[in-house]
């Protein structure tokens, strides 16, 4: 019975402190000397300093984090319809990432939650930026990381997102290329749309030698995973890369030559997948592919080259 009233008044002061906190979040703000006036409480927007506030915390930071964010989804208007809403919103969410820079979700839901109400208002360039600068909040803490821990399934789409402003709201070509390189290089499970736009940014930076290279690999570690799932044999494996091959070079690939391709990767294939087996069981398939990318991108072009079989088929290749 004790130890349920510990938890009870500890989830108390828990809540007390946070009330405090938002009560008199401008005397935690980073630097600068405060002076107390109605201005400041009702309109400026500002960052605490989570050091300042993390003795008061006991090692409960994560806890803290999970209820400031229930509080904004639970207590605060979805649009953040005015400005003190939205300054509000915007301390929490950095706070909230502060004390729990490993919650990958939050970055996620509060970069969205900043534009939610303010596409094509007057509002919106500010919003765009706060969407980003906390988008890339979680993605230098997750590059920079010293330590691994239980990633968020669908924490790529942080390095989306991002790239995503920079390719369609920023229009920086150079800016968008490392995030979906990243994708298309390290995260074999995102959506093939993914995992293939750097391909179009390349086409539109005129790196027509990169372009293909990346539609190579992708179209490589494919074969691979599928060739685990699947009987290297069968014939229904086979069709369906003879599908993916017509597609990605427009129809113009004639049959013997996509079956004397199928039949070099094939073989040359086997080998990497039983250096998987063997040496690295504990690993997932996608991830071994993901950390030995350039063991199955050397290995498929040793012998015969992938662009030669998709770009180059009117000579004898084989």
């Amino acid at each position: 019975m004790k130890k349920y009233l510990f938890h009870i008044y500890l989830l108390v002061f828990i809540n007390a402190s946070l009330c405090s906190i938002l009560w008199i979040r401008p005397y935690f703000m980073s630097t600068g000397n405060f002076e107390k006036t109605e201005k400041v409480q009702s309109l400026e927007k500002i960052r605490l300093n989570a050091e300042n506030i993390r003795p008061f915390l006991f090692g409960f930071e994560p806890l803290v984090a999970d209820l400031l964010w229930i509080y904004s989804t639970v207590e605060m208007d979805i649009m953040l319809p005015s400005q003190e809403e939205y300054n509000l919103y915007y301390m929490i969410a950095h706070l909230s990432t502060d004390l729990d820079p490993y919650f990958e979700p939050l970055y996620i839901y509060t970069a969205n939650q900043f534009l939610f109400g303010r596409q094509g208002r007057e509002g919106y360039p500010e919003a765009l930026q706060d969407s980003q600068d906390i988008l890339l909040k979680g993605w230098n803490f997750y590059i920079n990381r010293t330590e691994e821990w239980d990633h968020y399934s669908r924490f790529w789409i942080i390095p989306q997102l991002i790239g995503f402003n920079y390719y369609f709201e920023y229009k920086n070509l150079e800016k968008a290329l490392p995030y979906y390189e990243f994708i298309a290089n390290h995260v074999p499970h995102a959506p093939p749309m993914y995992r293939t736009f750097a391909a179009e940014i390349y086409k539109k930076l005129n790196r027509k030698e990169d372009n293909i290279k990346l539609l190579e690999n992708v179209l490589a570690q494919e074969t691979l995973e599928e060739q685990l799932a699947l009987n290297r044999d069968n014939e229904e494996l086979k069709e369906k890369i003879r599908l993916k091959m017509i597609q990605v070079q427009g129809g113009s690939i004639s049959k013997e030559e996509i079956d004397a391709y199928l039949d070099k990767v094939m073989r040359r294939s086997q080998r990497i997948v039983e250096e998987w087996a063997t040496n690295y069981q504990y690993l997932t398939f996608p991830i071994f592919l993901s950390l030995h990318s350039k063991l199955y991108q050397e290995n498929l072009s040793s012998d015969i080259r992938v662009y030669d079989v998709l770009f180059n088929h009117q000579g004898d290749i084989l």
